[in-house]
């Protein structure tokens, strides 16, 4: 059983890594000029502060019809072109269902894959990394939607 105390000292340490996470992040935006690298940046730091395994930030178009992964942190070789193979075949993108919702969503990523033969193009590739879950959040800025952050997570690291 867990105390008060050492479950409070918990929350202030998650607290304080995703504060040192942010600070990191909102310097490399300060000082570097590609969108990319700033957003690369961004993901690698959600990693340390959410624990995730992989990171992706995607900015979608205005129209929500096309899909441009801008930033990522954790993911193998190769991950873009073979969900983009997915993708091609019609494989529905659980975050621009949460683009589209403007809600988040938490999935069972293993459920997913074995229950669509359209994400087969990946699959394999999800199995080896180990990834159980996924939580894809959208971007709002100012009241439009711009994109999500999606988050992938093995057995060992819950969200």
């Amino acid at each position: 059983m867990t105390s008060t105390s050492d479950a409070d000292e918990a929350a202030s340490l998650t607290q304080d890594r995703m504060i040192a996470a942010f600070a990191r992040a909102a310097s490399t935006i300060a000082w570097e000029g590609s969108l990319q690298v700033v957003l690369d940046k961004l993901a690698e730091e959600v990693l340390i502060a959410s624990r995730a395994n992989a990171c992706a930030i995607t900015l979608v178009s205005r129209f929500g019809n096309s899909v441009d992964l801008v930033g990522a942190a954790g993911y193998p070789a190769g991950y873009l072109d073979r969900a983009n193979e997915a993708l091609a075949l019609g494989a529905p993108l659980i975050s621009l269902q949460a683009y589209r919702s403007r809600v988040h969503i938490t999935q069972n990523v293993v459920s997913t894959l074995e229950s669509d033969a359209r994400f087969e193009p990946y699959a394999e590739m999800v199995r080896e990394a180990g990834w159980t879950t996924l939580v894809t959040v959208p971007l709002i800025v100012r009241e439009e939607r711009v994109g999500v952050l999606t988050a992938l997570y093995t057995d060992e690291h819950e969200p």
